[in-house]
């Protein structure tokens, strides 16, 4: 999937804008979850009708909100997912959790002081790698569309679409 060498993933955290690198952020994760990121996934959002049973157990992350906090209540609740038992229901808010705190470790965000109401909650979180994962399709598209970039010439030194925009004479 190649990448523009200048694209970087814009995000915004409590009205701050930010910036991070889009690889950085998918091998932290990765990291963070282990490799199991599609497990997670499949627990938080798959239909109560598609998701295998019995789950198997994945241990939560090192680093993932610990038990002494309670999880925060989603903003919205999920949807289609009302009527599923409360052991079900927690698996989900286990697996979402899991998925935020790996966005959180990603860009190095801190974790919500209850006491002071700073820093993103859960679903900001959450949200966030949403937002990533949907600017991640949205760049493999373009980048499907878009003309394969040419290589470095060696006889003008142009490193075609990555240029510095420096020729190597003016150093």
């Amino acid at each position: 999937m190649p990448f523009d060498r200048k694209t970087v993933f814009p995000y915004e955290v409590r009205g701050e804008k930010l910036f991070a690198d889009p690889m950085v952020v998918y091998e932290r994760i990765m990291e963070f979850v282990q490799g199991d990121l599609t497990v997670h996934l499949e627990r938080a959002y798959m239909p109560q009708q598609a998701m295998p049973l019995p789950l198997p157990m994945v241990p939560p992350p090192e680093g993932a909100a610990n038990d002494a906090t309670p999880p925060m209540p989603p903003e919205t609740p999920s949807e289609g997912h009302e009527d599923e038992p409360p052991g079900l229901k927690m698996i989900r808010a286990a697996s979402r959790r899991v998925i935020s705190d790996a966005m959180r470790y990603a860009l190095e965000l801190p974790m919500f002081d209850r006491k002071t109401g700073e820093g993103p909650t859960v679903a900001e979180c959450e949200d966030l790698y949403f937002e990533w994962s949907d600017w991640m399709e949205d760049k493999k598209k373009a980048s499907a569309t878009s003309p394969t970039p040419s290589t470095a010439s060696p006889a003008t030194g142009s490193l075609g679409p990555w240029s510095t925009g420096k020729s190597s004479a003016s150093g």
